[in-house]
């Protein structure tokens, strides 16, 4: 099979509300939200623990958000017919939308000749680019997306809390299509998101109203100038990928150590006293082990250590030449009123890729 010709963003057509609205009633109507405890990719990364948690959160119906799995444990339990929306929607990787499902309730997901893709995850849905769409402008929902969903909602189930009788401000850093805010659960305040994806933020403004969020806006901004009043929830997955590594396909954006120190200075600024924030990030170290040298490590320690009491858990670590280790972190900030310190937390062992699966891959 040959590949399939690759496309602009810019030659879609973004979904409006009206058509998002009747596909959104239509996969609520045939049970769609059902897909939300599948992994969304299967896993490019595994490991026995991770494998555990998704499978005991399938078991109690909840959604999979650590994209791992054996695909064929899950989809045992799902209708054929599901399971195929699921592939041609979530995967993007065609199939008939046929049998009980109504083609022009789901017609508000076509641009032309593709299909805007549809993720379900905590009874929300989040809109990401077609597959054959491929450039700097795509919408992309992977797993660092996941991780920050599951978090966010516990950040601000902390907040609420504690601030029960006001309205909270929730920021979403780099918000791409707008996947980290959907995943939370109705309160009492708005969300903020902004990106510097013109695509994305208009994906994201027109799946919220779409969904009723009418308390969710957007906007096309530099993170930086996110920061004109304060907010009780910060999340986001900032640009940290060392520009030196990006060789090949553009995987990830790029940001150096220095723009995230100042980031992170910003939400400092800005986090109100009860306030919590989770980011992801790439760091160097100097090496495996868990006392390795990691500058990123150092310098979040200078900033944050005697402000608020953080985690900074490495959740995986690659080898990428010269005795170096890229670290993916989550740093996660606790209240004012907590212990300032650090918790740092190591993975067992080492991720590493998980043959066998070319089911989710397009010829």
């Amino acid at each position: 099979m040959n590949s399939p010709t690759r496309k602009p963003a810019s030659a879609l057509s973004i979904p409006d509300r009206e058509g998002l609205a009747r596909a959104f009633a239509h996969l609520n109507q045939v049970g769609y939200d059902r897909t939300a405890r599948f992994p969304l990719f299967a896993s490019r990364f595994w490991n026995l623990d991770l494998e555990r948690r998704a499978h005991l959160r399938f078991r109690h119906s909840a959604s999979n958000i650590d994209e791992v799995a054996v695909p064929r444990w899950y989809q045992r339990s799902l209708p054929w017919e599901l399971k195929r929306l699921f592939t041609a929607l979530t995967l993007g990787l065609g199939g008939a939308v046929d049998g009980k499902f109504d083609p022009e309730s789901l017609a508000g997901l076509r641009s032309g000749s593709s299909t805007w893709r549809v993720t379900s995850r905590f009874s929300r849905y989040i809109v990401s680019s077609p597959l054959d769409v491929i450039d700097s402008s795509m919408v992309y929902f992977g797993d660092d997306t996941l991780f920050l969903m599951d978090t966010a909602r516990r950040l601000l189930q902390g907040v609420a809390n504690s601030e029960s009788d006001r309205k909270l401000r929730v920021l979403d850093l780099c918000c791409g299509g707008g996947g980290v805010g959907l995943a939370l659960p109705p309160f009492l305040g708005e969300l903020h998101g902004v990106d510097i994806n013109p695509l994305a933020v208009a994906v994201a403004q027109v799946s919220a109203a779409a969904q009723g969020l009418e308390n969710y806006h957007y906007a096309v901004t530099d993170a930086q100038q996110a920061f004109q009043q304060s907010y009780d929830l910060v999340v986001g997955n900032p640009p940290t990928f060392p520009p030196e590594l990006a060789v090949g396909p553009k995987l990830y954006a790029t940001g150096t150590q220095t723009s995230f120190l100042d980031l992170l200075s910003s939400i400092l600024e800005r986090l109100t006293s009860h306030g919590r924030a989770c980011l992801t990030l790439f760091a160097v170290a100097q090496g495996p082990d868990k006392g390795a040298i990691d500058p990123m490590r150092a310098s979040i320690k200078d900033l944050v250590g005697k402000a608020r009491a953080y985690s900074y858990t490495v959740r995986r670590q690659f080898p990428v030449g010269d005795g170096r280790w890229l670290r993916h972190v989550a740093l996660e900030l606790g209240a004012a009123k907590e212990v300032a310190g650090e918790q740092f937390s190591f993975p067992a062992a080492t991720s590493f890729q998980l043959p066998g699966l070319e089911w989710r891959r397009r010829n």
